[in-house]
């Protein structure tokens, strides 16, 4: 007869990419503490994440919420009015259908002080002494997560999943551009969800730029249909040029398909976003652009990433320069 399972755990995680991606040492370490456990997700469908879960071994089953928006968890008022009641309900429901046992919801919501640290650490505080006490407190996400979950991480590593059919769009793509395995491949991807993270437009062109002309290499912008609209309408231009290519396909690559084309990368140059996350979780090396958002909280924390923070307190002084992105690539690629 075939052992039963000890548990069947659900966890409820309505947050996004990157996000997701950061909770994979927490989904391992879980199925460690339970090994003989049914362990269930339940994730957003307004993105593409329930993909990223689908070759983990740690999972068993993926849902995808009813909700049709990001819960509104930094309102409380909204949330705790509305969507903390559809969120409710959901959750009985599956436990009720799956003959759920335990049930996970990770929110990795800061808390007032954690806050107050965050601010601090964005704004760039004059006094070394004060921004050393802060430095002091910080919790990275990936471990606030697995405290939320009361789990102990070993290891905060975090992994992506592929398989061979998962890199059929990312070859096709990759032939149309005449890029082969000899080329020196550069991923870039300069946008994020907002727009106070984006590295600025003229400098990662010219970053571009002395990257084909230095290594002769070929630099694969990472865009979608969407965001390559919306990236003319913002700054009346592309980065373009010979050996650059724009990621615009019809049909969109899914992001399995897109996590390939990364994978397929030498350097993968981001800023805070999904796609980062996604190329240090598969151990690409990855140069991380942080404007406007404090590294020490969520930036990823592979051996083979590289960490660039803009100068914080002043706006003006946001701009990351292509010439410090291109020190370290140039470095990599020796």
């Amino acid at each position: 007869m075939p052992v039963k399972k000890e548990e069947r755990i659900l966890i409820v995680f309505l947050h996004g990419i990157g996000d997701n991606i950061m909770l994979s040492p927490s989904v391992k370490a879980l199925k460690k503490k339970f090994p003989r456990s049914f362990i269930m997700i339940d994730v957003l469908k307004t993105l593409p994440v329930a993909s990223l879960w689908k070759n983990n071994p740690y999972i068993d089953k993926i849902y995808n919420s009813n909700l049709t928006y990001n819960p509104r968890y930094w309102n409380p008022l909204a949330y705790y009015l509305k969507d903390f009641w559809i969120i409710r309900n959901e959750i009985k429901e599956l436990v009720r259908t799956y003959r759920i046992t335990r049930v996970y919801f990770p929110k990795s919501i800061l808390t007032v002080f954690q806050k107050i640290e965050r601010n601090a650490l964005t704004a760039g505080w004059p006094n070394r002494f004060f921004r050393k006490i802060f430095l002091s407190h910080v919790v990275h996400k990936i471990y606030r997560l697995a405290g939320e979950m009361d789990l102990d991480l070993d290891d905060p590593r975090t992994e992506l999943y592929l398989k061979k059919n998962d890199m059929k769009q990312a070859r096709a793509f990759l032939k149309k551009c005449g890029i082969s395995k000899k080329d020196i491949l550069i991923g870039l991807h300069r946008t994020s969800g907002d727009d106070r993270k984006n590295w600025d437009i003229d400098e990662a062109q010219v970053f571009c730029d002395m990257a084909v002309q230095k290594f002769k290499a070929k630099c694969i912008i990472f865009n979608g249909p969407r965001s390559y609209e919306e990236e003319f309408e913002k700054e009346g231009k592309h980065i373009t040029g010979k050996n650059i290519y724009n990621m615009v396909t019809d049909p969109p690559l899914d992001i399995l398909s897109l996590a390939s084309l990364i994978k397929s990368c030498d350097v993968m140059v981001a800023t805070d976003s999904g796609p980062g996350h996604m190329a240090d979780a598969m151990d690409v090396p990855l140069v991380s652009l942080f404007i406007d958002s404090p590294s020490e909280y969520v930036g990823p924390l592979g051996k083979k990433t590289h960490l660039l923070c803009s100068p914080r307190g002043n706006p003006r002084l946001r701009l990351i320069k292509a010439q410090k992105v291109f020190k370290i690539v140039a470095d990599i690629l020796k």
